[in-house]
């Protein structure tokens, strides 16, 4: 028998309350942090830190986040199959850090940026614990639990908009657009593992592993490419402009959309 619900108590009505929330105070706090930056920030800086993120973005060629949506694609998951969806994303992470550390030297050393080196590893540190809240997530998906889902984007992104004030005050110029993206994980992680501690589960993990590996790869190349048409009007600004060209740019764009 289906189970009937009142519209407050509705999945679908309080999924939808809940992310409009979450988008909203997202955006706020979005501007409020993009302010900061054109407040306290050169744009030469603004651009260095922009072309940092669009070249995370094009390297990232199969998106850890894809896990989510193989999560999602599955009935009633086993423990085994939702550790599988974990277990994949963290080794992209890693794997996608293997590859900025090879290849981000010579990135640096093309664009003429020392400092780009070390941001893209950041970069890359804070989608690999990123990678540690996908199984909280996925369980509160699972579950309805939209609300916690909203705190953690709350954490994420106040404690990203403190740690970028306090550090462009103490004058970290580009790492006050880069070290935040970390911090705000760390934050949001450790909210998440509060709720669903990590366990493993290697029973039947091979077979897990087969039954979501290709779903993950479609999806991972889907995010791959959403992701290249979101960035590459930075990376052609950065490619045939200046810096500072590209600074003014992603604070017009930021703030407008």
């Amino acid at each position: 028998m289906a189970k009937n619900y009142s519209i407050s108590t509705n999945p679908v009505v309080t999924g939808s309350l809940w992310g409009f929330i979450s988008v909203f105070l997202q955006k706020f706090f979005g501007v409020a942090t993009y302010l900061t930056f054109a407040w306290l920030l050169t744009p030469e800086e603004i651009g260095i830190g922009t072309l940092a993120i669009t070249i995370c973005a094009f390297v990232s060629i199969i998106y850890p986040g894809a896990s989510l949506d193989s999560l999602m694609g599955l009935v009633n998951p086993s423990k085994s199959l939702i550790f599988a969806c974990s277990l994949l994303a963290t080794l992209s992470a890693f794997f996608y850090l293997i590859l900025i550390l090879i290849s981000g030297s010579f990135v640096a050393h093309w664009w003429k940026i020392p400092m780009l080196y070390p941001l893209l590893i950041v970069i890359s540190l804070k989608l690999i614990v990123e990678t540690f809240s996908y199984r909280p997530i996925g369980q509160l998906l699972l579950t309805f639990k939209f609300k916690k889902i909203t705190y953690a984007d709350l954490f994420l992104s106040f404690a990203v908009l403190i740690s970028s004030l306090i550090l462009a005050f103490a004058g970290a110029g580009v790492w006050s657009m880069i070290a935040p993206l970390l911090i705000g994980q760390v934050f949001r992680s450790i909210y998440l593992i509060n709720l669903y501690p990590p366990s493993i589960h290697l029973f039947e993990l091979y077979s897990s592993i087969k039954k979501i590996l290709p779903g993950y790869i479609f999806g991972g190349f889907q995010h791959y490419f959403i992701g290249l048409t979101q960035v590459a009007d930075y990376l052609a600004i950065g490619l045939f402009c200046s810096k500072i060209s590209l600074g003014f740019y992603t604070i017009a764009y930021q703030l407008a959309s």
